[in-house]
């Protein structure tokens, strides 16, 4: 998908997570961070289901969210992670939504329990416009910026 390798690296990271760290801010700048499931769909496209009466759910309304995803670890080597900002919005009924709902089910073995559940969240779906891939691993600090289409 991409020919820069550490780019290829952050989509291969983002791939082997499963739990992303949302930022939203409300009318008078207050931070909110809810973690949430969620899979990758086309491109660098991010989705999750949720409440659309939880508080980060009414705050997408704002023109740029957060993102961060990362590997947590106890020593400082291990320290691996993708932060992002971009656009959030909630996914209307198309067939590609039905996909990504099964994907999402799949993923996170979501049985006939859930049903109910599912039925009452809205899908949500954030594009990147900017990305930093950070990879202690690699040195203390390292950081690689890229600005998405």
């Amino acid at each position: 998908m991409t020919s820069d390798p550490d780019l290829a690296l952050a989509l291969e990271f983002l791939h082997s997570q499963h739990v992303l760290v949302l930022s939203t801010s409300g009318p008078r700048g207050e931070a909110l961070n809810a973690p949430l499931f969620y899979v990758l769909g086309e491109g660098w496209r991010i989705y999750w289901l949720s409440s659309p009466r939880s508080q980060h759910s009414l705050r997408l309304k704002a023109a740029e969210v957060a993102v961060a995803v990362f590997h947590p670890g106890k020593d400082w080597r291990e320290i691996r992670g993708v932060q992002m900002r971009g656009a959030a919005r909630t996914v209307r009924p198309s067939a590609a939504k039905a996909r990504i709902l099964e994907q999402y089910r799949r993923r996170f073995s979501l049985g006939v329990e859930f049903a109910a559940i599912i039925a009452t969240s809205r899908l949500y779906c954030f594009e990147p416009a900017w990305l930093r891939y950070i990879d202690n691993s690699r040195s203390f600090g390292f950081k690689r910026e890229f600005s998405l289409p």
